[in-house]
Parts: C-alpha cells; sequence; structure tokens
C-alpha cells in the first residue's frame, strides 16, 4: 500500500516533518487474488478474464515505521455496502445503483483490530461510519487495548437532514459508555474532538471546509460498559418477555372462564 502516490505523499510529509507522528485516513482499496489463492464469499470476478478481487472500506495507519497497519470495515451498510440474497434480488440491482450503492459486498474482516502507534503503542480504535451506532459492537475495540477511539466517516449522503446531527451524537455516547476521547473525522458532516464525558471540545459545522487541533486524553481502563455491554436492555427484553407471557396467560384463563 506504501506504493500508492497519495499514500507516498503523507509518507514522506511525516517523515521530513513530523516523524513521531502517526496519520490516520480512510480509503476504499482492492485486492487482486492469485489463481492458486483462496478466494472470499465476497471475491468478484474481473468480466471475462477469470481474475477475481475483493474491494474494501477501510482505514489505514501510515507512519515513519513502513509498516502498513489497515482495518477493514466489518459491519456494512445494507444496500450501500452489502447486498445480501442477490440470486433472489436480482429485480433491485437497478434502484440500489441508482441511489449510490452497490449489488455485492465489500469485504470484511471479522474481528475487531486496532491501530498502533510505531512510537509509543498507543492504541487507536478505527470506527468507520455505520460500526459507530453500535455501542456493544464498539467495546471489542476497547477490550483489544486501545486509549481512543477515532471516528471516520462520509455522512455527505444524508443531505442536510437531522441524520448528520443524530450520526455526530452517537460519537458522544460512545465516549461515555467507554470513557475514551473521540476524534470525529466526517466528509460534509460534523467532524469534532470529544473528551471521555462525552463533551464538545472542538467542531465544525456542515458543509463547512474545516480543520481542528486540539488535545485529547488517553484512557486504559475498562468501565463496566465496556465489560458487560448492554446489560440494561438486555434486561428489559427478559421484562418485556415476562409480560408479553403474563398477558397471554390472562388473555386465555379469561376465554377458558
Amino acid at each position: 500500500m506504501y506504493m500508492n502516490p497519495m499514500v507516498q505523499r503523507v509518507y514522506k510529509h511525516l517523515n521530513k516533518n513530523y516523524k513521531q507522528a502517526s496519520f490516520i485516513m480512510g480509503l476504499i482499496y482492492y485486492k487482486l487474488y492469485q489463481e492458486t489463492e483462496t478466494k472470499s464469499k465476497t471475491a468478484q470476478e474481473i468480466r471475462g478474464t477469470g481474475t477475481y478481487y475483493d474491494s474494501y472500506n477501510a482505514a489505514m495507519q501510515i507512519d515513519s515505521s513502513l509498516v502498513p497497519q489497515v482495518y477493514n470495515k466489518s459491519k456494512l451498510v445494507i444496500g450501500v455496502e452489502k447486498m445480501p440474497y442477490t440470486e433472489y434480488l436480482g429485480f433491485l440491482r437497478r434502484l440500489t445503483l441508482r441511489l449510490g450503492g452497490t449489488f455485492r459486498s465489500h469485504g470484511v474482516q471479522e474481528f475487531r483490530e486496532n491501530l498502533y502507534s510505531g512510537t509509543d503503542s498507543t492504541g487507536i480504535s478505527p470506527v468507520i461510519c455505520y460500526e459507530s451506532i453500535f455501542g456493544e459492537y464498539v467495546t471489542d475495540y476497547i477490550k483489544e487495548g486501545s486509549q481512543f477511539i477515532f471516528v471516520l466517516t462520509n455522512d455527505g449522503w444524508w443531505g442536510d437532514t437531522p441524520g448528520y446531527r443524530q450520526h455526530h451524537s452517537y460519537s458522544r455516547l460512545r465516549a461515555i459508555e467507554t470513557r475514551r476521547s473521540i476524534a470525529r473525522s466526517a466528509n460534509t458532516g460534523i467532524s469534532s474532538l470529544i473528551n471521555q464525558r462525552g463533551e464538545i471540545i472542538q467542531r465544525t459545522n456542515y458543509w463547512e471546509p474545516a480543520a481542528i487541533r486540539g488535545i485529547l486524553n488517553a484512557n486504559d481502563e475498562l468501565t463496566f460498559y465496556t465489560l458487560h455491554g448492554d446489560f440494561i436492555a438486555r434486561i428489559a427484553y427478559f421484562f418485556a418477555l415476562l409480560i408479553a407471557l403474563y398477558t397471554i396467560t390472562r388473555v386465555l384463563i379469561e376465554r377458558k372462564r
């Protein structure tokens, strides 16, 4: 990946001016399979060539170590990045493509993976777009030993609606749940720095070219929520089930009477 011209430009800039820095960016990249390689379920053929490839929505860290660190997004947006049962839903192909989606699926990795600084081993959780709305899902990164959360997202497809504001609010919840400071970079949405209490330190406005700079505090403690997940929701589901069973039982008893 370091052979890519854009990546080379970033690396040369860091190596010349900021050798201790790490640069994290979002990207779409493609993997070509050799004939002898085992192909994934999402691999697609380049029409008529017999060559297969996968595409990935990913985050990449660039630093002076020249060791590529890449995390591939695992929780994909249905209809935009992932289309299940393509053999049965072929009639939706034109509509899906017209809406800016795809009629196949990006490749994924099944486990959460952090990016680590080559200078001090600081761990960053690279949470990509849609993944940030799932609290218990995000804790899987934290359990692997990260001190910060970076949210990389393209919110342009929301348009000027409450959607991009709600998406930003989810990041504040993730900060509170995990007690991790968050740096959020959003294309056309709200980019921000958020502290461990979910308070916004700095932010940009919608559709405004801008850059922000600030200091975030690291934390390596695991919160009760990180360790146990959505326990409140599970308790609520349990009592909801009990109430439903009680109601059904009362109805059946009344009918018998």
